[in-house]
């Protein structure tokens, strides 16, 4: 008995490693380029909060999409960088956050601190979020961002990551006018 319990435990360990071995290589905090065929999840059936919907792909703007949910104090920690971004880069970014929580929680939520939430939220269906999350775009969790440009991620990473990326692929924020 004691060996077949021993056997037992060594093969679910092992298929967890298999499972989460590509996320347990990479250090945490570590971003990803996403290849370029990597098709972003659609967000056509979003219902949006605020700030209307995302024009997919339109003239090659760069979307910058935060997976978060209302319960998560390390999602909204990020609201005033996304804010910031979003003020920043108006001209060449545009800032969504998409959540599959319910509108009631989402409203409280942006209730909570509307100065800190200045850009466009969305409620997706679970499946989008898991696409995002789980589509090897570089997400290991909540929070994550990814940058979308002509309908594909084209990064994925960690939020603290976020304006490396962006200044890589738009340069510096346009001076303030």
């Amino acid at each position: 008995m004691r060996t077949q319990t021993t056997r037992a435990t060594a093969l679910l360990l092992c298929g967890l490693l298999a499972l989460l071995g590509p996320w347990a290589a990479r250090p945490a905090g570590a971003a990803e380029d996403a290849a370029a065929d990597d098709a972003a999840p659609s967000l056509a059936q979003a219902r949006w909060i605020s700030a209307g919907p995302v024009v997919e792909g339109a003239a090659g703007q760069l979307v910058l999409v935060e997976v978060w949910a209302t319960w998560c104090g390390p999602c909204h920690a990020t609201f005033p960088l996304l804010t910031r971004l979003q003020q920043d880069y108006r001209e060449q970014l545009r800032v969504v956050a998409i959540t599959d929580d319910s509108p009631g929680a989402v409203g409280r939520a942006i209730q909570a601190d509307p100065a800190a939430m200045r850009f466009g939220i969305a409620i997706v269906d679970a499946a989008t979020v898991q696409a995002f999350l789980f589509g090897g775009f570089g997400g290991r969790g909540i929070p994550s961002a990814y940058l979308v440009q002509h309908g594909r991620v084209v990064w994925g990473g960690p939020p603290e990551a976020l304006e490396a990326a962006i200044t890589a692929r738009i340069g510096p924020p346009s001076p303030q006018r």
